[in-house]
């Protein structure tokens, strides 16, 4: 099992490895943006043999999420994902590559299902799993995948982050704070060199409390849906 970073390297030395993918870890924005960067690298027309460009009209549209040929499945209203849904996916014309961010949330009958097609993949198109662990998904299904280990360290190997923009990313990254498991003061003190002086204040006061084990989700979502201007 690799991680991101050897991964990408592999696939830039000796190209896919495999059709699908199912990255593993408790952070979804992350995972999102990693299932994004393999799609740009899957279809980029001036890729080279390091990365993808990042800039041509497929890697700009998978990036908005607006490419027809990359999907989203999404567990329905029961939070599971089941058949009716699987084979939609599979009858989807121009056979798009598909991203499955709650893969652990499909029954027997929907794995089954899309077990077939990652038996007998179509080289034109890429699956690409998410889930927590894999103990929670088949073991048919994670022996058919190229799996990606997302670890804490890949994530922050930047030195400053950039806060998300929509409320729905803020949300999401507030709860992979939470979920991880490195000292949230260490997370909080990564942005203090992009921002502004208003907002470093506000991480230095919720470095502190952070630190006094006071609720950590209130923390957040102060210091980051108050006074949105200065970001």
């Amino acid at each position: 099992m690799l991680n991101f970073k050897e991964c990408i390297q592999r696939i830039s030395s000796k190209g896919f490895p495999s059709n699908s993918f199912l990255l593993l870890g408790n952070c979804p924005v992350i995972q999102d943006q990693i299932a994004l960067q393999l799609c740009c690298h899957f279809y980029c027309k001036e890729n080279t043999t390091s990365s993808s460009c990042l800039s041509c009209y497929d890697c700009d549209t998978i990036k908005r999420k607006t490419s027809l040929k990359v999907q989203y499945l999404k567990p329905n209203s029961s939070n599971e994902i089941v058949i009716e849904q699987i084979r939609e996916l599979l009858n989807t014309p121009g056979h798009p590559s598909w991203v499955i961010p709650k893969a652990h949330l499909l029954n027997k009958q929907a794995e089954n299902a899309l077990l077939k097609r990652l038996e007998e993949p179509n080289r034109k198109q890429l699956f690409i799993l998410s889930a927590p662990h894999y103990d929670l998904l088949s073991p048919t299904i994670v022996s058919r995948c190229f799996c990606i280990y997302v670890r804490q360290k890949d994530v922050f190997a930047k030195k400053s982050f950039s806060i998300p923009k929509s409320n729905r990313l803020k949300i999401q990254f507030i709860d992979y704070l939470i979920q991880n498991d490195l000292p949230l003061s260490d997370h909080l003190n990564l942005w203090k060199k992009n921002e502004s002086l208003t907002f470093k204040s506000k991480l230095a006061i919720a470095s502190q409390e952070c630190q006094s084990k006071i609720n950590i989700f209130s923390i957040l979502q102060s210091l980051f849906f108050s006074n949105l201007e200065s970001f």
